[in-house]
C-alpha cells in the first residue's frame, strides 16, 4: 500500500555532535534528493477523473503527491449523516484506491470535531481487505484544528520510534462523491487487529472517552459505561478496571509497592505519560488513550490516541505559548495512576529520566521529521479546500512547531518535572457533622514539610449533572495551635465548621497547591462522581452507627448481593459510606442520595437487575465489582473509612433463583443459493447476569437432534449464535464473533419446533415457527432471517417476529439495531438529546415513508414505562419530548416501530 509513511526505526535517527541546524539541513537535503522515488506525484487516471471530477484552484485537473481515496456514498445517505453528524449509525458506501474498489460502511467520528466543516470519518469493512492492509476498519482524521496537519503524525511516530505501541498513521487525500475534502490522516483502529500487530494477545481494552476516565473509582456503574468505552474483552460490567482503580485508590503504600510491578507495565505507563508531559498534550491526561490488560501477565498498559492538542496547541486549536514552559497545573495533576507512581522516588526518577531522554534526544529527531513531513504534504495541503487555515498560516505553523520543540527542551532542561510532595495519613474527626456537632478537625502528614490546605466545596448539588461549584481552601498549620498536635512534627491540621443550617454533602481533598490527596482532587466530580471523600451532613439528629448493620450475603456464581439494614426508628442517610470486602482494594463507595427508612434494607449487588429479580421490594444502593467468599469479613465504613459494622460471611443467604431468561431471538432456516451460511439460531441473554451455558442443549422437533453447548459464559444482554455449519457461517459473517457449532442437524424450511434446555434439562425456551402467514414469509429463501422484535415479547407468537432487512443481524439483538446495517432503513432512530438526561430529553427519528408509528420507552427488565406515539405520521424528521417523571435513575430503551421495522436506542436517566 503506497501510503506516505516515514519509518520510525532508531537506525534512521541522526545522532552525533554536529549542531542541530546542520543535522536538520542534511536530513532535509537527503529527503529532497530521494523525494521523486519515495513520493512520486501521481496524476489521477482518466477513469477516476470521469467518475470523480476534481478541480484545482487554477481550474485544471488536480495532481496529488499523496495517495487518493475516493469515497462514494448515496446522496440521500450522505445527507442523512450531515443532518446530524453526531449519529453513530453507518451508511453503505464504496471506497476506491488505486483502482481497487471495496464495499464499506461509513459514519462521522470524533467528539467536538463532528461540528467542524471538515469532518473525520470512520470506515468499516465487512471483512479484511487487501487494498487497505487487510484491515477491517479505518479512521480518516481531518486534523481540522491543527494548522500543521501533523501533530497526530508526529506523536504516533514518536511513540513508535521509542518502541511504544501506537496506531499506524499515514497521509492521504479524500474525495467524497467527486468533491475533494483535502488531506486526511489514515489512522489504524485500536482493536484486536492492533493488538495482534503489536504482539499482544486479545485482552480487555477500554477507550478513555471523557475526563471521568482519570482512573479514580466512579460511584455508579453507568459512569463507567459513559467514561470507559469497552472495545475488547469479555469481563462484565467493567469489573476488571473497577477492581484496578479501587486498588489504585485504596491500597496502602506498602501494598502498592508490593504489587505494582505485577499489576502495571510501569515502563509502558511511564513512557506514555513522559511523552504526554514532554509534548504538553493537554487532552491526553485523563482521556483520549486506551487502557489494555494483558491476559497472560495481568499487567495494564496504555496506548496513545488523538494527539492533535499537543506541541503547544490546546483542544480548540489555539497555540498557547505557556505550554512551552509548563511543568505543573495540567490535567496530569489529576491522573491517579501517574500520581500514585510519582509519589515514590524511584518512579519519579524514572519518569524524569524518560522526559529528559525525549527532550534531549527525540526532539532532535522530531525537528527532522517536521521538515520532511512538511515537504511531503505541502503540495496537497495547499490545495485542500476545507482546511481551516490559509497556506501562509500552514507554512508558519512549521516554524511554530520548531519553536515549541526548542522552548520545551530548554524549559525541561532547567526544571525537573513533577516535584510531588507526598501527603500521608489524612484524618477527619467527624464524618457526620450536625448542627449540634458542626466542627470537623482535619490533619494530614506532609513528609517533606510542605504546607497543606483543605480544598472543599459547599455548593455542589449532587442531583444535577454538571453543576458548577466553588472550591474553597482552609489552610492547615503545623504550629501546635490549630488542632495539629505538636509544632514542627510535620502533621498539619485545622478545624472546619459547617455552615449554619447546612444539609448536604461536602466533598473535600487535601492539597499542596497542584497536588492532591486523593490524587484526583475534586476534578470533574460535578460531572462523573468519583469516590472523593465527603462530609455527610444529611443526618441532622446524628448518625446511629450502631443501628446500620450488614445483613445477609447472597451469592450466585460470580454475582454477589450484600444487605445493609437500618434497625433504628429514624431515617438514615448513608451516602459516601463504604462497603469493604476481604482486602482494602475491594472498597466500594455508596453513592449520594442513599437513604434507609426505619427498619428498611438496601442491597449492594454486582448486578442490580439480579437484585431486583430476587428482592423486588429492596432498593439497590450501589453496584459491586467484587464477590464475597465464605470466611471473608465484610465491613461497613464511615466516610472517613472508620469501621462501624462488620460481618464474617459464614454462609450465603437462601433465595429462589429464577430460570435464566434466555430467549431464541433470531432464526435463519432457509438461505438463498447465492448466500448460504447454513442454518443458525441466535440466543439472547435477557437475564440480569452472566449465564454459564455449559451443557445447555438445543433441540428441534426430534429428540435425537440435540446440540450440547460447549463451555460458554454469556454476559447479560449478549448473544450467541448456534450454527449448523460454523465454517460456512464464519466465512460469510466474519463480523460475528460469537458463533459456535456444528449443530449436527438442519432446520426445516417449512417450519420447525425449537427447544432450549439448561444443564439440568429444564426447558428454558421453546417456539414453533412457520414459513406461512401470520409468520413473516420473507425469511423462507429470500435472504432474510426471522428477527424477534424485542426480547420482552412472547417469542412463541408470530406477531412478535419480523423479517430482517438484508442478511440478518447474527450476534446483535434488536436492542441495538433491529435492521441490517448494510441497507438503508425505512426508519432511523436518532440519539436522544441530551443523553444522559436529568428528567427531560427529546427523541428524534426519521421516516422515509408515511406509516403507522409506535414509539415506546422500556426499562431494562423489558417493562414498558411510556407510550409516546401511537398513530399515523407523515414522512420526514420528527422530534418527541420525553419527561421521565417519577422514573428512577438508570438505563432505558426507546423503542421505535414503523413500516415493519424496529429500532431501539439506549438512554441514561440521571437524577
Amino acid at each position: 500500500m503506497a501510503l506516505f509513511h516515514i519509518p520510525c526505526s532508531r537506525s534512521g535517527c541522526m545522532t552525533g555532535s554536529r549542531p542541530l541546524m546542520y543535522t536538520r539541513l542534511a536530513a532535509v537535503w537527503l529527503l529532497l534528493s530521494c523525494l521523486p522515488m519515495l513520493f512520486p506525484v501521481r496524476s489521477v487516471s482518466a477513469g477516476e477523473v470521469n467518475a470523480f471530477p476534481v478541480s484545482s484552484p487554477a481550474g485544471r485537473k488536480a495532481e496529488y503527491a499523496l495517495p487518493v481515496y475516493h469515497l462514494n456514498i448515496a446522496e440521500a445517505d450522505l445527507g442523512y449523516l450531515l443532518a446530524d453528524p453526531y449519529r453513530d449509525e453507518y451508511v453503505p458506501a464504496m471506497i476506491i484506491m488505486d483502482g481497487a474498489s471495496v464495499d464499506c460502511q461509513v459514519r462521522f467520528r470524533g467528539a467536538t470535531s463532528r461540528k467542524y466543516p471538515k469532518k473525520s470519518w470512520r470506515v468499516k469493512f465487512t471483512k479484511k481487505t487487501t487494498p487497505f492492509e487487510n484491515r477491517t476498519s479505518l479512521n480518516l482524521n481531518a486534523d481540522y484544528i491543527d494548522p500543521s496537519h501533523m501533530r497526530n503524525y508526529l506523536a504516533f511516530s514518536l511513540f513508535r520510534h521509542m518502541g511504544h505501541p501506537a496506531p499506524d498513521i499515514s497521509f492521504v487525500n479524500l474525495v467524497v462523491n467527486g468533491k475533494s475534502h483535502g488531506v486526511f490522516s489514515a489512522l489504524e483502529s485500536l482493536d484486536e487487529e492492533f493488538l495482534e500487530n503489536n504482539g499482544r494477545p486479545e485482552g480487555s481494552l477500554y477507550k478513555a472517552v471523557n475526563h471521568g476516565a482519570n482512573m479514580s473509582p466512579l460511584t455508579r456503574k453507568e459512569w463507567y459505561d459513559l467514561s470507559w468505552e469497552h472495545k475488547n474483552g469479555d469481563v462484565p460490567d467493567h469489573r476488571d478496571i473497577r477492581d484496578f482503580f479501587s486498588w489504585l485508590r485504596y491500597s496502602s503504600d506498602t501494598e502498592f509497592m508490593r504489587d505494582i510491578e505485577a499489576r502495571i507495565n510501569t515502563e509502558n505507563v511511564l513512557s506514555f505519560f513522559a511523552v504526554v508531559f514532554a509534548t504538553s498534550s493537554t487532552d491526553n491526561c485523563t482521556k483520549n488513550f486506551y487502557l489494555y490488560r494483558h491476559p497472560a501477565t495481568g499487567k495494564y498498559e496504555i496506548f496513545p490516541w488523538d494527539f492533535d492538542a499537543a506541541f503547544g496547541l490546546d483542544w480548540q486549536g489555539n497555540y498557547v505559548s505557556g505550554l512551552e514552559t509548563i511543568t505543573a497545573g495540567t490535567f496530569l495533576d489529576y491522573q491517579v495512576l501517574l500520581q500514585r507512581l510519582l509519589a515514590h522516588p524511584q518512579y519519579r526518577a524514572a519518569f524524569a529520566a524518560r522526559v529528559q531522554a525525549i527532550v534531549s534526544g527525540e526532539f532532535t529527531w522530531l525537528h527532522t521529521l517536521v521538515d520532511s513531513t512538511f515537504t511531503a504534504i505541502r503540495h496537497d495541503v495547499y490545495a485542500d479546500p476545507l482546511k481551516r487555515q490559509t497556506n501562509e498560516e500552514f507554512d508558519a505553523s512549521i516554524g511554530t512547531l520548531h519553536q515549541f520543540l526548542n522552548a520545551r527542551q530548554v524549559a525541561l532542561a532547567e526544571t525537573a518535572p513533577f516535584q510531588v510532595a507526598p501527603i500521608r495519613d489524612v484524618y477527619c474527626s467527624n464524618p457526620f457533622p450536625t448542627p449540634q456537632k458542626p466542627e470537623v478537625t482535619f490533619r494530614a502528614v506532609s513528609p517533606d514539610g510542605v504546607p497543606l490546605s483543605l480544598y472543599y466545596a459547599e455548593d455542589l448539588d449532587f442531583t444535577v449533572y454538571g453543576d458548577p461549584f466553588t472550591g474553597k481552601y482552609l489552610r492547615l498549620f503545623d504550629d501546635g495551635l490549630h488542632d495539629d498536635l505538636a509544632p514542627g512534627d510535620r502533621i498539619f491540621g485545622n478545624t472546619y465548621r459547617i455552615p449554619e443550617g447546612f444539609t448536604g454533602l461536602i466533598p473535600y481533598s487535601i492539597t499542596t497547591g497542584n497536588y492532591y490527596y486523593p490524587w484526583n482532587g475534586l476534578f470533574y466530580v460535578n460531572y462523573y462522581r468519583t469516590d472523593t471523600p465527603a462530609l455527610n451532613c444529611l443526618n441532622p439528629d446524628g448518625f446511629p452507627a450502631h443501628a446500620v448493620t450488614i445483613g445477609e450475603v447472597y451469592r450466585d456464581g460470580d454475582d454477589c448481593l450484600i444487605e445493609i439494614s437500618n434497625t433504628s426508628a429514624q431515617t438514615v442517610d448513608i451516602s459516601y459510606c463504604f462497603i469493604r470486602g476481604a482486602t482494602a482494594s475491594q472498597t466500594l463507595l455508596i453513592p449520594e442520595l442513599t437513604t434507609l427508612a426505619p427498619g428498611a434494607s438496601v442491597m449492594v449487588a454486582t448486578d442490580s437487575l439480579l437484585s431486583k429479580a430476587w428482592f423486588p421490594e429492596r432498593k439497590i444502593a450501589a453496584d459491586l465489582f467484587f464477590t464475597v467468599s465464605i470466611g471473608d469479613t465484610v465491613r461497613l465504613l464511615a466516610p472517613n473509612l472508620s469501621v462501624f459494622d462488620s460481618l464474617v460471611c459464614e454462609r450465603y443467604g437462601a433465595v429462589n433463583r429464577p430460570v435464566p431468561s434466555l430467549v431464541i431471538s433470531e432464526i435463519n432456516y432457509h438461505s438463498p443459493d447465492e448466500f448460504d451460511p447454513g442454518d443458525w439460531v441466535e440466543l439472547y441473554n435477557a437475564d440480569s447476569r452472566t449465564v454459564d451455558l455449559t451443557g445447555w442443549i438445543l433441540k428441534d422437533s426430534k429428540d435425537d437432534n440435540a446440540y450440547e453447548l460447549p463451555s460458554v459464559h454469556l454476559p447479560s444482554q449478549a448473544c450467541i449464535v448456534l450454527c449448523a455449519d460454523v465454517s460456512a457461517f464464519r466465512e460469510l459473517a466474519p463480523e460475528c464473533e460469537c458463533a459456535v457449532g456444528d449443530l449436527g442437524f438442519s432446520l426445516g424450511n417449512g417450519g420447525e419446533h425449537l427447544r432450549l434446555y439448561d444443564h439440568r434439562r429444564i426447558i428454558v425456551d421453546s417456539l414453533t415457527y412457520d414459513d406461512k402467514a401470520p409468520w413473516p414469509e420473507a425469511p423462507d429463501g429470500s435472504g432474510s432471517t426471522l428477527v424477534l422484535r424485542h426480547p420482552a415479547l412472547d417469542n412463541s407468537r408470530p406477531e412478535s417476529w419480523s423479517a430482517s432487512i438484508g442478511r440478518g443481524t447474527p450476534g446483535r439483538i434488536s436492542l441495538s439495531d433491529a435492521v441490517d446495517e448494510w441497507t438503508p432503513s425505512a426508519i432511523r432512530l436518532n440519539r436522544n438529546r441530551p443523553n444522559p438526561f436529568n428528567g427531560h430529553t427529546v427523541i428524534g427519528y426519521t421516516l422515509r415513508n408515511a406509516s403507522e408509528v409506535k414509539l415506546s420507552v422500556y426499562d431494562t427488565l423489558g417493562q414498558r414505562v411510556a407510550i409516546l406515539v401511537n398513530g399515523f405520521q407523515e414522512p420526514g424528521e420528527h422530534t418527541i419530548p420525553f419527561d421521565a417523571g417519577t422514573l428512577g435513575s438508570g438505563i432505558y430503551f426507546c423503542h421505535l416501530e414503523a413500516a415493519g421495522v424496529t429500532c431501539i436506542g439506549k438512554m441514561l436517566l440521571v437524577k
